[in-house]
């Protein structure tokens, strides 16, 4: 089956106590850390337990059989109920949060687990780059093209020395990052950061992010920022990479209360949506993830009708846990 928009937002809304499912389940083990451990049942397992259940978010796995799920999933699979009667059932066992409650939750949790310190950045300066900025209107790049608008409200340029496009990175008013991007084949690596830029500690775009958003989509690559930012799509942030750090991942509680994740078209992106949905999942209070219905490889390939449509029909990352998800469903 198939989680929906419509369908998960009611456990979303509670704080649910995980440990008192287990019991309700008779299922019997230890707390080790966050980690429910005990006996796999998916394999009758009579040794030593591998199936662990995280205490906080009900995400379960077994390092043995490789059976996983979130709590509902769980109860269904154990009790052999329906997903409403699942839901009913952990409901039981949640109390409703308001949005302030959430806010302060996550708060919370981000303080206790991340806490990052304050990061130092230097204010480069870009202006040399910016001579050669006619390169991302003129270039014949499969989709490296960008409007004069693009290419100036986000300072591209081009640097003459390395033969390298350039994607400046904006934080906290300051120029604090170049990427030179290859523009051939035959150019390696692909990227090429300034030195002493440290990417754990920025989100490419989040600048140009509206107050007015509370949601947030990521994706992976400056492009596919940029190209969203060209359909006007105006709250867009890349990781600039496969992950979201820790440093990354407060920048975004700090912001916002839901989260779509929108990853590349690949073996690595969806294992990357994974990862990264989970990670979203323990601190913001709603994450979405985009399925790809398009044979292009990243969102910077997409038309406007299409990175719209995809958009408007993501599903909840809880779906990613059914064993017939399927990232290009259609």
């Amino acid at each position: 089956m198939q989680y929906t928009e419509r369908s998960q937002p009611q456990l979303d809304d509670l704080e649910i106590n995980v440990p008192q499912v287990l019991e309700r389940l008779r299922i019997e083990g230890e707390v080790i850390q966050q980690e429910f451990v005990t006996l796999c049942v998916f394999h009758g397992e009579t040794g030593a337990p591998n199936l662990e259940i995280n205490t906080r978010t009900g995400l379960w796995h077994c390092w043995v059989c490789g059976e996983r799920g979130n709590l509902p999933r769980l109860v269904m699979l154990t009790q052999g109920t329906t997903y409403k009667d699942a839901v009913d059932l952990i409901s039981e066992y949640g109390s409703l949060l308001d949005i302030v409650s959430m806010r302060k939750r996550n708060l919370a949790q981000l303080d206790a687990i991340l806490n990052p310190p304050r990061h130092s950045f230097v204010d480069l300066d870009i202006s040399r780059y910016r001579k050669g900025k006619s390169w991302w209107w003129y270039n014949g790049i499969p989709f490296g093209r960008f409007n004069r608008e693009t290419v100036e409200r986000f300072c591209l340029g081009y640097d003459g020395v390395s033969k390298r496009a350039v994607i400046p990175i904006r934080a906290e008013g300051k120029w604090v990052g170049i990427i030179r991007r290859a523009v051939n084949q035959t150019q390696r690596p692909r990227y090429l950061y300034s030195k002493d830029f440290d990417r754990r500690h920025v989100l490419y775009g989040l600048p140009y992010v509206a107050a007015r958003y509370d949601n947030v989509v990521v994706v992976e690559g400056a492009k596919d920022a940029l190209r969203a930012y060209e359909y006007g799509m105006e709250n867009f942030v890349a990781a600039l990479g496969t992950g979201l750090t820790r440093e990354q991942l407060a920048l975004i509680v700090e912001r916002f209360d839901e989260v779509t994740v929108f990853c590349d078209n690949d073996p690595p992106g969806h294992i990357a949506q994974f990862k990264m949905c989970q990670d979203l999942a323990e601190l913001v209070p709603r994450v979405f993830v985009v399925q790809w219905r398009a044979n292009r490889k990243d969102p910077n390939e997409l038309s406007k009708q299409t990175m719209r449509r995809m958009l408007a029909r993501r599903v909840h990352w809880s779906a990613m846990i059914e064993p017939d998800y399927d990232p290009f469903r259609g």
